[in-house]
């Protein structure tokens, strides 16, 4: 990713997700979420221009969670078509995929890794009608300016309305004390901002956990084993 003359410029490694990330800022650009808007793309070189947003980062995710449930109702009642489906399957499938590699690196764990998924796996959420949905929100997505704005529409679809409430919260979940005290923080602020509570959300947000539980292994962050261990914890409570 680059910046230069008024432009951010994104390279694909591959062509599928070259043109899921076309798809989505393409969509983005026409719904009614501020954000870069699509520039032109170059399909030889998997590249994408869109125009660049200023704005400052949050200061964290609570501090701007009441904003950020608002914005996902707004995108989810837009009337945005073309988007593909991300079914619970889907979700569910990456959960498994990423917390694999933590029942690898940490065997002691698979057991709970793998009672967690095949719980996920038997309440799996049906009848919910897919609204479009960002696909990776959290707070690391928004940039502050006379308003909020959203970037990074490359996983753009059509899900279940729990999915972006879940992601941005399951992204304070660091493996440290607190975090569930955190995680019920920003929740009551992304549900006064959405106005209401959408169905199956803690089946997501448990999926949203799972599939962040090897990250502190992924950065060899100090303690890493006690915070993978954490974060499976912090999953399993939310759908205990």
């Amino acid at each position: 990713m680059l910046r230069a003359n008024g432009l951010v410029l994104k390279a694909y490694g591959a062509p599928r997700l070259f043109e899921a990330a076309l798809t989505g800022v393409r969509a983005a650009t026409a719904g009614p979420l501020r954000t870069g808007a699509f520039a032109g793309a170059l399909p030889e070189l998997r590249l994408i221009a869109q125009r660049a947003v200023e704005g400052r980062r949050p200061g964290s995710a609570a501090e701007v969670a009441s904003e950020a449930g608002a914005l996902v109702a707004e995108l989810q009642a837009a009337p945005i078509g073309g988007l593909p489906p991300a079914p619970p399957e889907r979700h569910l499938a990456a959960a498994a995929r990423k917390a694999d590699l933590a029942a690898t690196v940490l065997p002691g764990l698979r057991p709970r890794v793998e009672a967690l998924l095949e719980r996920l796996g038997r309440e799996l959420p049906s009848g919910l009608a897919p609204v479009p949905a960002h696909g990776d929100f959290h707070v690391d997505q928004l940039l502050i300016g006379d308003d909020i704005a959203v970037i990074d529409f490359d996983q753009m679809s059509v899900a279940a309305p729990a999915l972006d409430i879940a992601s941005y919260a399951a992204d304070v979940v660091r493996g440290r004390d607190g975090d569930l005290a955190a995680v019920a923080e920003v929740v009551d602020g992304l549900l006064d901002g959405y106005g209401g509570r959408p169905q199956a959300l803690d089946w997501y947000l448990a999926a949203a956990i799972l599939a962040r539980v090897a990250h502190a292994f992924h950065r060899q962050f100090t303690g890493w084993p006690e915070r993978v261990d954490a974060m499976l914890r912090a999953a399993e409570t939310v759908r205990a």
